[in-house]
């Protein structure tokens, strides 16, 4: 064989430094994903009137807001507070309930104002595992 054939079989292998990276890459993320906390969010609008935020909320999402840990509007967060909740309204297929918040901000009278709801707080591997399964 050749002399420059012979020093081609002794270039280090360069490959074994992307995989140890990406191993490690992967296994900071498995470490992080298991201490983290993280919230799942709603978010829809609502209208303003008379010191009162009323919101249209479907019943598969009616816990996001009755067992949420606080709400977001303009980003600042405020407690939840229910004063009253409608009777169940349908419209069309979606079954639905009015709800009255008490507003802790001052808005303009009938404004539409964008509301995230936070609830359901667990691990991000928590909630990885439940989107694949």
């Amino acid at each position: 064989m050749p002399r420059r054939y012979k020093s081609l079989y002794q270039i280090p292998y360069q490959k074994h430094f992307v995989l140890a990276f990406i191993i490690i890459i992967i296994l900071i993320n498995l470490v992080i994903s298991c201490q983290i906390k993280a919230y799942s969010s709603f978010k829809t609008y609502g209208i303003y009137i008379d010191n009162h935020l009323y919101i249209d909320i479907p019943i598969n999402n009616s816990d996001a807001v009755q067992k949420g840990e606080y709400l977001k509007i303009d980003d600042e967060k405020y407690a939840i507070e229910i004063e009253e909740i409608s009777d169940l309204q349908v419209e069309g297929s979606i079954n639905y309930q009015t709800y009255s918040l008490k507003s802790f901000k001052e808005f303009k009278n009938n404004e539409v104002v964008e509301i995230t709801f936070y609830y359901n707080k667990q691990r991000i591997i928590k909630k990885i595992i439940k989107l694949i399964f």
